[in-house]
């Protein structure tokens, strides 16, 4: 489980080299590694908001202004809900209403990507929130990062990116569902393992709370406990839930703070 926990950190960090090749930011890979490492040590943060930090950090680096920078941490973000909306779906296909959810998934995240990626979309939103006094003077940082983001919206830049946060986010997926076989009351398949992580972690970033803390433990361990039909305990599904976020959290957090050390 460890090793799958790390190995998707290694492909959410060919993802992020991919986007800082899709805007031609020039660092080099050892402090491209460090700057995307420590971001994981934000992962503590509400929204993983404090992932800005891997904006201020290429500046230092690089002559690449944080406007032009920040729509790639916003663009991981994006890849993320998508790739955990749809393994979340896809747990639940061999059920009678998973086709229909899977497919209600595939069209949210289409019209949400065509959205993203146009112009007149973003235009009116930044044209909209400029109004008020107080963002009136970011006007021209806003009109940056939406073009960062618009680069990185195209599908030739998109797909590839959402592909590799899908596996990221599949090999996390499958901690959990290596961990779960530890124990042989609770058979859990693959499916019900994607559904069991990523529907937690959903509503955690959702709720904006630091590392999705304490709704993510109680909602996966519930999770484990329905879907076990009486044959999984709430010790069993809590000690399962505490190995997997000690892996697939605060691993990270110790890589980050490493790195950014």
């Amino acid at each position: 489980a460890l090793s799958l926990a790390t190995t998707s950190f290694l492909v959410r960090f060919l993802r992020w080299q991919l986007y800082l090749r899709a805007l031609e930011i020039r660092v080099s890979v050892l402090d491209s590694a460090l700057i995307f490492t420590s971001g994981l040590g934000m992962s503590v943060t509400p929204g993983k908001a404090g992932e800005l930090l891997k904006s201020l950090m290429l500046r230092q680096v690089s002559t690449t202004s944080i406007a032009r920078s920040v729509p790639i941490v916003l663009a991981e973000r994006i890849s993320d809900t998508f790739s955990l909306l749809l393994l979340g779906t896809l747990g639940v296909l061999g059920t009678s209403l998973g086709p229909p959810l899977v497919l209600l998934a595939l069209l949210l995240i289409g019209a949400l990507s065509v959205l993203l990626g146009s112009r007149a979309a973003g235009q009116w939103a930044i044209d909209s929130v400029t109004r008020l006094r107080f963002l009136a003077r970011q006007r021209v940082r806003l009109l940056s990062a939406h073009e960062s983001l618009l680069s990185l919206s195209t599908p030739v830049r998109a797909l590839p990116a959402h592909a590799l946060g899908l596996l990221a986010w599949t090999l996390h997926g499958l901690c959990l569902w290596s961990i779960a076989h530890a124990y042989p009351s609770l058979t859990l398949d693959v499916g019900q393992a994607m559904l069991v992580n990523a529907a937690p972690l959903l509503a955690g970033a959702l709720a904006m709370l630091p590392g999705g803390l304490g709704l993510t433990e109680a909602s996966m361990a519930g999770a484990m406990v329905a879907l076990g039909q009486g044959a999984v305990t709430t010790a069993v599904a809590t000690a399962i839930t505490l190995v997997v976020r000690a892996i697939t959290l605060w691993w990270a957090v110790a890589l980050g703070i490493a790195a950014l050390g």
